[in-house]
């Protein structure tokens, strides 16, 4: 917007889906996400800015939140919160509990949306499992926390997906132009796998 005076910017949040027939029709220009493998359509191309790990997240003072090593059996006690079943980030989750000897967590709390999933975490003593940058705000003020537990396994490529025959506007190339950036610069600055916060 800097760059752009005047530019009118609409972020839209949704399940991928819904995003893609949106991209798909030219309601919106660009998915910043998760990238699935294959590639949803031939009409779609996709960019891979950085690989993302899966973190437990819990509310900073939560129990568990302490320097000390855990492992997933350790965590069975608690309730969840979990994204929606049959979503790629669920399957990843079903992977790691059946790699590790466990069956997934009973009973838990199922959803995509972001709000819902900070609040549930913040306001209890319940975990999810997610991205860690989905968090960063959270975690920089001290709401939640990443519990040290090793999922290194979950990493997962994190990207852009774009129309393969699209005409992109001066805005939009400015905006792939900075993600571009920031995934170069700034996003991980290349910390590898971390388990701990």
């Amino acid at each position: 917007s800097e760059e752009h005076h005047g530019l009118k910017i609409c972020l839209v949040d949704g399940s991928y889906d819904t995003l893609l027939q949106q991209l798909r029709y030219g309601d919106i220009d660009v998915i910043v996400g998760p990238l699935r493998s294959p590639c949803p359509a031939t009409d779609i191309v996709q960019e891979r800015l950085f690989d993302s790990t899966l973190s437990v997240i819990a509310r900073k003072g939560h129990p568990l939140d302490k320097p000390k090593a855990l492992t997933l059996a350790e965590l069975g006690q608690w309730g969840w919160v979990l994204p929606r079943r049959g979503t790629p980030a669920y399957r990843v989750i079903e992977r790691t509990m059946r790699n590790a000897g466990l069956a997934m967590p009973s009973n838990p709390i199922e959803s995509n949306g972001l709000a819902t999933i900070r609040a549930l975490l913040v306001e209890s003593n319940r975990l999810s499992m997610i991205s860690r940058h989905q968090v960063y705000f959270e975690e920089r003020d001290g709401l939640l926390c990443v519990l040290p537990v090793d999922l290194c396994e979950t990493a997962r490529p994190v990207g852009i997906a774009t129309r393969a025959d699209a005409a992109h506007s001066a805005g939009v190339l400015a905006l792939l132009k900075h993600l571009r950036a920031v995934n170069r610069d700034d996003l991980l600055a290349d910390k590898g796998c971390q388990t701990a916060g």
